[in-house]
């Protein structure tokens, strides 16, 4: 089996294989006492998994490679919030998501059954790490509101995260995002995961490929959602000021040898499209074009 090369990070973040970063987010835990994450809780046993066997279970047929395969992407999320966020962690806004992420669901989504409150939370988390990268102020506005206000010194926006587990519940979520926005009374943006729609093998890769097929393969997915989501968002979220929806997904890759003759393991690559609602060339449509490409600066290369 191939061993784990250096993943990849522009710019701010390190290059690590997702055991240092488990191990890094140990660490991190281990030094937060007072927070009440118990050790034998869904990250402890994720990035246990991730710190003992990375690099060394690439098949399929290991009973260790399913809990493995969800370890990459929640330890991932994890490392990205600790290493952005870290002692902000530990304060409003960001650390009552933190406890619910640290002290929820099963080590498998699949095992948590219709709530999974913990996910939702490292989601939440994960999208205002992002916010934080990129510099812009994160606060929250109070119960019922979006999870997030974003500004600089001259826009704000609010975010509003989803996580869907079926293709039905996607539509609910985003008429339910749209009400969150629609009350704060600043437009906003609304961000959903949909990795938990269909399991992990609908997004596996039959065959190692190169990085531009990879690249195709997620323009595919992207294509997919632009004409059998999107419709159906836009028609949940309907006449509220939400003018980008931004769409979470990822790749398997399998471990093997690339065309170039490139050894690479099996690995967990995130895509992220951005749709816009208002029309081109108006303000508003300014204004959430900055967004995105500010929020886009922030995306590591998971």
């Amino acid at each position: 089996m191939s061993q784990e090369p250096p993943l990849l990070f522009p710019n701010d973040l390190p290059r690590l294989t997702h055991a240092q970063m488990a191990a890094e987010v140990l660490e991190w835990l281990d030094g937060q006492p007072s927070l009440g994450i118990n050790k034998s809780s869904r990250i402890y046993v994720l990035c246990r998994a991730v710190v003992k066997n990375a690099g060394r279970i690439s098949e399929r047929g290991d009973p260790q490679y399913v809990l493995l395969e969800q370890s990459f992407k929640d330890v991932q999320e994890l490392w990205l919030i600790t290493r952005v966020l870290g002692g902000e962690l530990l304060e409003h806004p960001f650390k009552e998501p933190l406890i619910r992420a640290g002290t929820n669901d099963s080590e498998l989504p699949e095992d948590s059954g219709d709530l999974t409150r913990g996910r939702d939370a490292q989601f939440e988390l994960f999208v205002g790490a992002i916010g934080r990268r990129i510099g812009l102020d994160v606060s929250h506005l109070g119960e019922g509101q979006p999870d997030w206000l974003m500004s600089t010194g001259l826009r704000a926006w609010t975010v509003e995260t989803k996580r869907a587990k079926s293709a039905k519940a996607v539509n609910r979520l985003s008429e339910k995002a749209a009400k969150q926005i629609e009350r704060s009374l600043v437009g906003g943006v609304i961000v959903i995961d949909v990795s938990a729609i269909g399991g992990a093998d609908q997004r596996r890769l039959v065959r190692c490929i190169t990085d531009d097929e990879l690249s195709n393969a997620r323009e595919q997915m992207g294509d997919a959602i632009l004409k059998d989501g999107l419709p159906q968002i836009m028609k949940a979220v309907g006449d509220v000021p939400v003018g980008l929806i931004i769409i979470h997904d990822y790749v398997i890759r399998p471990a093997g040898r690339k065309p170039d003759g490139v050894e690479v393991p099996w690995g967990l690559h995130g895509s992220w499209w951005a749709y816009h609602r208002e029309e081109p060339g108006s303000s508003q449509r300014d204004r959430y074009e900055e967004f995105w490409e500010l929020f886009g600066r922030g995306l590591p290369d998971l």
